[in-house]
């Protein structure tokens, strides 16, 4: 928020409830299920957007990592996300009710807003992301 939009800002630990959050500030963070599934009057911006538009840049929203010997449970955790990208339609219909979205807008969220890999351009993104910090 400094960085990009010069303001200071505070941060305050919330459950992702935004009607609950937006009466104790004047904004909120919501991510990952709530996020998809707010429809509520505020404005919205995606974090991911705005990333691009200032870096040009991707933006990881998450990482896994481990130590070199844990190399069988890499392994696994590929087999997971092989098993997980075979199964996109499955998911998106599980998953839709819940979170009060049509099937196909899970499906087009789960193969075209998230990116599995991590790539060249997501490491210059997250090294960017790094840096911003500091």
């Amino acid at each position: 928020m400094h960085k990009f939009y010069s303001r200071r800002v505070n941060f305050l630990p919330a459950a992702p409830e935004p009607g609950a959050m937006l009466r104790q500030a004047d904004a909120a963070l919501l991510i990952g299920d709530p996020a998809l599934a707010y429809s509520g009057p505020a404005e919205v911006y995606d974090l991911a957007q705005e990333w691009r538009k200032f870096t040009g840049l991707p933006f990881v929203f998450a990482l896994w990592m481990g130590h070199a010997n844990l190399s069988g449970q890499l392994a696994d955790f590929t087999a997971s996300l092989a098993f997980g990208l075979a199964h996109i339609d499955d998911i998106a219909e599980e998953y839709a009710p819940k979170l009060g979205m049509a099937p196909s807008a899970v499906k087009v969220y789960l193969t075209r807003n998230i990116d599995y890999s991590l790539g060249a351009e997501n490491l210059q993104g997250l090294k960017a992301l790094l840096q911003a910090r500091a």
